[in-house]
Parts: C-alpha cells; sequence; structure tokens
C-alpha cells in the first residue's frame, strides 16, 4: 500500500489498527508498505494548538530515508493531522493504537527463547547455530522463559547466550541492586578445603577462571564462607587455591575490600 496520491488537507486516523501515527522507530515493510512512516517527534498537549512535526519513512536500515513536514493537532480525545502525499511508490503513513505508545508494560512484545539463557554457550542451546538480534525492530520487550526473565547486571563472557557477543545490563536500580537480596549461590562441596588433590571431583582440578563478574553466596556442606587462613596448595578440588587475605567484615561495616591470595608455592601468595 501506499499514500501518493493523498490529497493535501486534514485527517484523523479512526480504525482498530491505531488512532495516530506511532512516535517510535517502525522499520521497513511494515503497516503494509515497503517504506513506513513514523512521527520524529512527540504529539501536542491539549494546550498546544497546532504543531509542526516531521514524518520519516524507514527504507531497510535506514529509519529516516525520506521526511515530510506536516501539522498535528490536538483535538482533545484524538489528533487530525494536515498530510501530504508520501515522497516515493509504497510509502504510507502508519498508525498505532494509543495504548502501544502510552504503557509499555501493557503492550511490549514477549521474548520467550530459552536460548538466551547465559548458559548457552557455543551454540549448543540452537542446533549449531549462532544467534542475534540485529533486525530486532525498536520497541518495548519482556523476557519471559524457562531459562531467564532479566538481562544480567554482570559481565557476560563472549560466545554465551547461543551468540557471539552477548549483551549484559551495566547499570543496577534500587529494586536489583542489594547483592544481600540478588546474588548467585555456589553450592559445590568440593570447594571445601578438606578437598585434597581433587580427590572429590573424580580426578579433575577445578577452577573458577570462566566465573561471571557478580556477587555471589558460598552454601554447601563444605562450607560457607573464604578461609581467613592460608591455604596449601592443591586443596579446594584446586592446583591454586584462594583464601582471604583480611578479615570478614562485622554486622555494622557494610561493603568492604579485601584481597584474595591464591597459592602456588606453599604458605604464599603467589598472585592476588
Amino acid at each position: 500500500m501506499g499514500d501518493g496520491n493523498l490529497e493535501v488537507g486534514w485527517y484523523r486516523f479512526n480504525s482498530s489498527g491505531g488512532r495516530k501515527i506511532p512516535e517510535i522507530v517502525v522499520r521497513g515493510h511494515r503497516c503494509s508498505g515497503q517504506n513506513p512512516g513514523w512521527l520524529n517527534g512527540s504529539h501536542p498537549s491539549v494546550g498546544e494548538q497546532e504543531v509542526t512535526r516531521s514524518v520519516c519513512f524507514s527504507s531497510g536500515e535506514n529509519t529516516c530515508s525520506w521526511s515530510l513536514e506536516i501539522k498535528v493537532k490536538n483535538c482533545t480525545g484524538y489528533f487530525v493531522y494536515w498530510l501530504k502525499p508520501t515522497p516515493a511508490d509504497h510509502t504510507v503513513y502508519c498508525t498505532a493504537a494509543d495504548s502501544a505508545l502510552a504503557d509499555p508494560c501493557v503492550t511490549h512484545t514477549v521474548l520467550d527463547q530459552p536460548w538466551r539463557s547465559t548458559d548457552c554457550n557455543h551454540t549448543e542451546c540452537t542446533g549449531g547455530q549462532w544467534m542475534g538480534d540485529e533486525y530486532l525492530e525498536v520497541g518495548w520487550y519482556r523476557f519471559n522463559s524457562s531459562r531467564g526473565q532479566k538481562i544480567p547486571e554482570t559481565a557476560v563472557q563472549g560466545h554465551c547466550s547461543s551468540g557471539k557477543k552477548p549483551g549484559w545490563l551495566n547499570a543496577t536500580d534500587s529494586a536489583l541492586g542489594d547483592p544481600c537480596v540478588t546474588h548467585t549461590v555456589l553450592d559445590q562441596p568440593w570447594r571445601s578445603t578438606n578437598c585434597s588433590n581433587a580427590e572429590h571431583t573424580d580426578g579433575q582440578w577445578k577452577g573458577d577462571e570462566y566465573l561471571e563478574v557478580g556477587w555471589y553466596r558460598f552454601n554447601s556442606s563444605g562450607g560457607w564462607k573464604i578461609p581467613e587462613t592460608v591455604v596449601p596448595q592443591g586443596h579446594c578440588s584446586g592446583e591454586t587455591p584462594g583464601w582471604l587475605n583480611g578479615l570478614h567484615p562485622s554486622l555494622g561495616e557494610g561493603e568492604v575490600t579485601r584481597t584474595v591470595c591464591f597459592t602456588e608455592v606453599e604458605d604464599s601468595c603467589s598472585w592476588d
């Protein structure tokens, strides 16, 4: 479809498909046209009278291949638009429902693919295929699958989440920022200082070189905290065990910074 033959004049959108031009980018081949149009600005409030705005028309990855200036007026309950014929074949003015632009908690797209999990390394969850979001449309999304419901707040190593370059949230908010509430539990009993020479792991040495950056809690029969005394080489099921070179904080101290030493030679701090 296209609006190239539209006559200049005032128009009002009023259908089940929407009552106003969307204020967010619309990718190509939407709204039944090759080059859909979206409002590059906001709609006026009731008191603003008529305003001038630009409509962008998307083509492929270019979200504003052409643009037209139009007028918009708030008629208290609906909007009217002073429109012109669109600039090329199959270019069309899009519409969106009011709710789609007002409350993203109500109107959004659900991403429920379990392969997005950080547990999916080297495409093992997608039959050998790398995944990517380069063609995802701009808009509001919600994650909801058996493998996770939010973007992680800690660094994600490459080749996780079924993609070569996984994304993670470099920020926290008040609801998720308390490490006493949000953390990962490490419950492997082989971490105990009593586990020498990999005897509890079928002869396999263990290591944490692929552990993601973040908050962790130890909770197993093997122990609940990092020891404050030197751990000899070959214990905790690792060739180079780590121990806390300092004291744990008291209840009123809050967060403190400490050094973890790793023993390569008996009774020494080879790395920290």
